[in-house]
């Protein structure tokens, strides 16, 4: 039988002290333009893809930010270089979490990355100056 705890480990949803401490190091801003960013790769392809909607979700959640009500509501419009410009502002550490997460959504769910999304992926790295997007 398949065990929701099981599924939970390998989508990497796992609630890790660390975790919560690094989301409350974070502002609801810097949250939001971050889940902007994610966004913006996923939708990179017209036909969405709910799994990797479903990982945004999770690591959303780990990190205390309801993506499905607060994004959805208040920064779905926002100007995406505005994201761009706080995602560059964080931490070393943070865009580090970023970066492995963002990852993660391309290339450990067992979803293969479309041609945007990796043009998309790569975008976000140069425009944030994140050294872990490669």
């Amino acid at each position: 039988m398949f065990s929701l705890v099981n599924k939970k480990k390998r989508f990497g949803f796992e609630r890790h002290p660390r975790v919560i401490y690094f989301g409350r190091g974070l502002s609801v801003k810097q949250k939001a333009a971050m889940a902007h960013v994610f966004f913006h790769v996923l939708r990179a392809d017209t036909s969405p893809n709910l799994k990797m909607y479903d990982y945004v979700y999770g690591q959303f959640q780990l990190i205390g930010f309801g993506i499905r009500s607060k994004y959805m509501e208040t920064y779905e419009d926002s100007n995406i270089e505005d994201s761009f410009k706080l995602v560059k502002k964080l931490s070393l550490e943070q865009k580090k979490w970023f970066a492995s997460a963002l990852n993660g959504m391309l290339y450990e769910i067992g979803e293969k990355p479309s041609f945007k999304h990796i043009q998309n992926y790569l975008k976000v790295g140069e425009q944030t100056l994140n050294p872990f997007i490669k």
